[in-house]
């Protein structure tokens, strides 16, 4: 009986655990709905927790992405370079800024002078550039960079010590209308070996990156160099290996000369350059003129040669001779015909010259209509037996015919 009594209890438990676990797990309707009404809402319930579950976990995605977006983003805007390199075919590569709107350098300028030479009506020409914050592209480092205070206050940043300017007339990118502008307006390219500066009382002449002048020797003319020893320690030579120049001058007149010793050294129109061991900062032109047969180097129409037989005279860029004729006359020249054939007339206009003899040039109009070069008004001439640079064949010629010496003319 007592076992019975025990079995009874024991089922009355689970039977009352399990009503209790229907009751919990279904659940009870409320009064005035019926049990049928309100499992189904209880399944409607359950269905949208699920999507509700669905939905979190999709939004846990999304916010996964928006974080990934940000730091893409982030990314990108790092790759916003301020100072920019473009390439445009016939200039190679130069400065941009971050829309691509070139930037160029003044040869007046100083390099590392800290200062400009452009204001007023140049500055709205030539716009200063400025970014307070840089970020380049691989092929620039920030240490070439630095700023200048300008006069007014403003802010202006250099490339290698050299103040940056946007042009007027460069309404989009690849624009670069300001390059050659009179003479001394250039973009700005990121591997300058050879610049074009310019100085009161010479005009445009050759640099180097670092503003220092380059020179010719006029004992040079046959396009080669005789400049060693002692000579060769005061005037060392330029020797970078590659040329990146000015798209104003022609690639093809540069060149390299081996010299005695198998060491490379540049050379322009074939006259080898050099620097000055006294020239010690930018803008130094301490070696124009010395002995009368150093010069800067320039874009020269008309050089000063030296040969040991005649001395110092005149020839155009190439190295070869200018004669005058002791017929002609102050003005006039009286050679035409057969005379014209075998001394053809020698013209430049504006022919850019050594600074030393900068007021001595001038021209006159031939019986033909023609334009010849003068020299102290005397008109000047090749000669048709010259074939090379340094000839002088037409020296003494008749002894009407002669080199023009141009410390001792006429």
């Amino acid at each position: 009986m007592e076992m019975l009594r025990m079995d009874v209890k024991v089922w009355g438990f689970l039977l009352v655990g399990l009503l209790i676990g229907a009751l919990v797990g279904y659940g009870l309707a409320p009064k005035g709905m019926s049990q049928e009404d309100y499992n189904a809402l209880q399944g409607q319930v359950k269905e949208l927790q699920g999507k509700v579950g669905q939905y979190e976990s999709q939004i846990s995605d999304l916010k996964g992405k928006v974080s990934d977006y940000e730091k893409q983003l982030g990314e990108l805007k790092g790759k916003v370079y301020t100072v920019n390199i473009a390439y445009k075919e016939g200039i190679g590569y130069y400065l941009v800024d971050r829309d691509g709107r070139a930037l160029y350098y003044f040869a007046k300028d100083v390099p590392n002078s800290g200062e400009s030479a452009c204001y007023g009506d140049c500055a709205q020409k030539w716009p200063v550039f400025y970014e307070e914050e840089l970020n380049l592209p691989p092929g620039l480092n920030k240490d070439d960079f630095s700023v200048i205070t300008r006069d007014d206050g403003s802010k202006q940043l250099t490339y290698k010590g050299w103040p940056l300017y946007y042009f007027f007339k460069d309404e989009k990118a690849g624009d670069t209308n300001g390059e050659g502008v009179k003479g001394v307006w250039f973009v700005m390219k990121p591997d300058y070996t050879l610049m074009i500066a310019y100085k009161d009382g010479i005009g445009t002449y050759f640099v180097d990156p670092k503003g220092m002048a380059l020179y010719y020797f006029a004992k040079d003319v046959n396009g080669t160099s005789v400049c060693y020893g002692e000579c060769a320690q005061k005037w060392p030579v330029f020797a970078p290996e590659e040329v990146s120049a000015p798209s104003t001058l022609d690639p093809s007149d540069f060149s390299y000369i081996t010299r005695e010793d198998d060491t490379k050294q540049l050379a322009y129109k074939g006259w080898p350059l050099y620097y000055f061991f006294k020239d010690e900062k930018a803008g130094d032109t301490n070696g124009e003129d010395v002995k009368h047969v150093w010069y800067v180097m320039r874009d020269y129409d008309v050089m000063i040669a030296y040969q040991p037989s005649v001395g110092t005279y005149l020839v155009d860029d190439m190295g070869m001779t200018l004669y005058y004729f002791v017929k002609d006359s102050n003005g006039t020249s009286v050679c035409y015909g057969e005379c014209a054939q075998k001394w053809p007339v020698f013209y430049r206009e504006n022919p850019v010259v050594p600074s030393v003899i900068a007021n001595d040039f001038g021209e006159i109009t031939r019986d033909d209509g023609s334009k010849q070069t003068t020299f102290r008004g005397y008109p000047l001439y090749y000669f048709f037996k010259d074939g090379k640079r340094g000839d002088i064949n037409g020296q003494g010629v008749k002894n009407v015919w002669f080199v023009v010496n141009p410390f001792n003319f006429p």
